[in-house]
C-alpha cells in the first residue's frame, strides 16, 4: 500500500493549484516506507535519533505523535521528541524515542501552485454604428489639361467600448480593416453610386471578441 499521497486541494486565500502532501507510517512492518522525498513519519526505536529529508517547501507543520511502549512502565518514558526544522526552504523531521519505546512522528507540508490567471470577459459589441458618404471632385493633370472625377468613400463611426484591444470591420462579408484600441472612426473604402453595402465591426480583447454589430448604406 503506497502511504505517500498528492492531492489538491482549495486552501484559504490561495489558489486551488496548492499541493498538499501527506506522509503516514507503516506500524505493522515499524520502519520508514520511503517514497519520492520520503515518508514524514519518523519512527524511532529505542535510543535511536531518526533524521528524515522532506525536501523543499512553502511550509511544514507535525501532524501527529505517537508511543509504543516495549515493555515495562508503560508511563515511565524518559525521553521522546519530535522536530520539525527549515533551513532555505528545506524541512527535516527529526525523532528521538526513548529506550521504553517506539516513537512515531509525522508532518504534513504545502507548496503553493502559481496563482490562476485573471479570467478576462469579452468586450460587448459597439453601439451607434453609422456610415456616411461623401463624394468629392478629383482632377489629374494631363498633357491635353485636367481629367475630372467624382470619387465617393464612407466613413464608418461608432461609440468606443470598454476593456477592448482593437476593433474588426468587414465590408459585404469580407475583411476590411483592424482599427486600433480606442478608435471611434474608420474608413469605409471607396463606393461606386446606387450600389449597396453591409458593414459589420466586432470589439476584441485577450479574452474573446464582441458580437457584430451591422449597418447598410445605399448609395444614390
Amino acid at each position: 500500500m503506497n502511504n505517500n499521497r498528492i492531492i489538491n486541494v482549495g486552501w484559504p486565500t490561495v489558489n486551488s493549484d496548492a499541493t498538499i502532501k501527506e506522509y503516514v507510517d507503516n506500524k505493522a512492518e515499524k520502519t520508514l516506507r520511503e517514497e519520492g522525498s520520503g515518508d514524514a513519519w519518523d519512527y524511532s526505536s529505542g535510543d535511536e535519533i531518526v533524521t528524515t529529508p522532506l525536501g523543499e517547501w512553502d511550509f511544514c507543520f507535525l501532524t501527529g505523535f505517537d508511543r509504543d511502549s516495549k515493555g515495562g512502565n508503560k508511563n515511565k518514558i524518559r525521553r521522546s521528541r519530535c522536530e520539525l526544522t527549515e533551513s532555505s526552504g528545506e524541512w527535516t523531521l527529526t525523532t528521538e524515542g526513548d529506550d521504553k519505546g517506539h516513537t512515531r512522528c509525522g508532518a504534513r507540508c504545502v507548496k503553493f501552485g502559481e496563482a490562476a490567471p485573471a479570467v478576462i470577459a469579452a468586450p460587448t459589441a459597439p453601439t451607434s454604428f453609422s456610415a456616411d458618404w461623401a463624394c468629392h471632385r478629383v482632377c489629374v493633370p494631363t498633357p491635353h489639361g485636367p481629367e475630372c472625377d467624382n470619387v465617393c468613400g464612407v466613413r464608418l463611426s461608432w461609440v468606443d467600448v470598454d476593456n477592448e484591444t482593437g476593433y474588426e470591420i468587414r465590408r459585404d462579408g469580407g475583411f476590411l480593416s483592424s482599427p486600433v484600441q480606442n478608435a471611434t472612426q474608420a474608413d469605409g473604402g471607396d463606393v461606386d453610386p446606387g450600389t449597396t453595402y453591409y458593414y459589420q465591426i466586432k470589439a476584441c480583447n485577450s479574452g474573446g471578441c464582441s458580437g457584430w454589430s451591422s449597418i447598410s448604406i445605399t448609395t444614390d
